[in-house]
């Protein structure tokens, strides 16, 4: 596969907190920050001659890689959908709809136009795009984690069964 078919996804290494507006208890935002944050990915991941996407913000600010409608994330009931509400323990940080729809119009639903826009050019100019979902994972698992086992991974790369082929799959194992 030629690595300009290549779209590398980095959803979460930015600690960046556009505006604090909003958040009720600022004193939590920076520790869940530093806590949630796919801390060196963006480097790790850093290919020559592969696309990136690389989010802007803070995961904990707007994360563009959760579901919208609510309803369709399972973590929105957490306080944990794209706009966290919520610590990873439960704690309130932020209100709940009063800059909501500000952080999607102008977080949210842009980076997804450009990821599109990205994948199109891509599927344009290669005719496949493989799209590579690039996360990392603490050494202990997070309260809100399904999987509180402790064997973890320190980087994963996302797969999606609908979308993932197998051998995709058998080819990455050999590698790691």
């Amino acid at each position: 596969m030629n690595p300009s078919s290549i779209l590398l996804h980095i959803p979460h290494a930015s600690t960046r907190i556009p505006f604090m507006d909003g958040y009720t208890r600022p004193e939590l935002v920076y520790g869940e920050v530093s806590k949630l944050t796919d801390w060196y990915v963006d480097s790790i991941f850093d290919v020559q001659g592969c696309a990136r996407i690389v989010a802007d913000v803070s995961r904990v600010f707007c994360d563009i890689e959760r579901l919208v409608p609510d309803e369709l994330e399972p973590m929105a009931s957490q306080g944990m959908g794209f706009y966290y509400t919520h610590t990873d323990d439960g704690r309130p940080m932020r209100e709940e709809e009063k800059w909501k729809d500000l952080v999607l119009r102008d977080y949210y639903e842009p980076y997804h136009l450009r990821f599109k826009e990205t994948v199109a050019s891509i599927l344009k100019d290669h005719g496949q795009c493989l799209i590579v979902d690039c996360h990392s994972f603490s050494d202990t698992p997070f309260v809100r984690d399904m999987d509180q086992g402790t064997d973890r991974p320190d980087i994963c790369i996302g797969t999606q069964g609908l979308h993932t082929p197998d051998w995709l799959c058998q080819l990455a194992e050999m590698f790691w």
